[in-house]
């Protein structure tokens, strides 16, 4: 028994050198390439993964820009909305004094707040409306380069019918 026991160890011994002799070469290299590829798949799988979520913040960065622009779009019609506003607005302002204001007041100083009012008027560009009798203009009190008839729109008269206000004499 113990030479059976012997003999099949050695057997296996022989059998087991051979096996360590006939090891294929090509197990190396096939168990290498598999891991090179496992590697190859990891790092194709992480950069795949990478380049989507670069498309995908693309995709929002595009997004925002194309609503962003929307916006400017839309406060630059806003603005120019109110600045057409503003610009209507100060052109129907206007204002109107009676000759009453100037009673009582001296010669120079009427000549003064009139060309005070046209310079303010064209500054802030407001249209000034006086009323005034003819015999209460102060001419010779004015500048020397303030010309009085040049800013004259209308001139009514009690001669005749033409120079009333709206053809009524009263």
């Amino acid at each position: 028994m113990n030479e059976t026991i012997v003999s099949a160890i050695n057997e296996t011994a022989i059998k087991g050198s051979a096996l360590v002799q006939t090891i294929d070469p090509n197990w190396l290299y096939s168990s290498i390439a598999q891991s090179s590829a496992a590697i190859v798949g990891l790092m194709g799988a992480f950069l795949t993964t990478k380049l989507i979520n670069q498309r995908s913040i693309i995709k929002n960065n595009e997004n925002q820009i194309r609503e962003n622009k929307a916006k400017i779009e839309f406060l630059k019609e806003s603005i120019k909305d109110k600045e057409e506003w503003v610009k209507k607005a100060k052109s129907k302002i206007f204002l109107i004094h009676d000759s009453i204001i100037f009673d009582g007041v001296d010669e120079r100083q009427k000549a003064r707040a009139l060309q005070l009012a046209k310079s303010e008027s064209e500054k802030e560009g407001f249209q000034y409306i006086c009323t005034m009798n003819s015999d209460a203009i102060p001419r010779n009190d004015f500048d020397k380069d303030f010309d009085f008839d040049k800013y004259v729109v209308k001139t009514f008269t009690d001669e005749k019918e033409e120079g009333s206000l709206l053809g009524i004499r009263f």
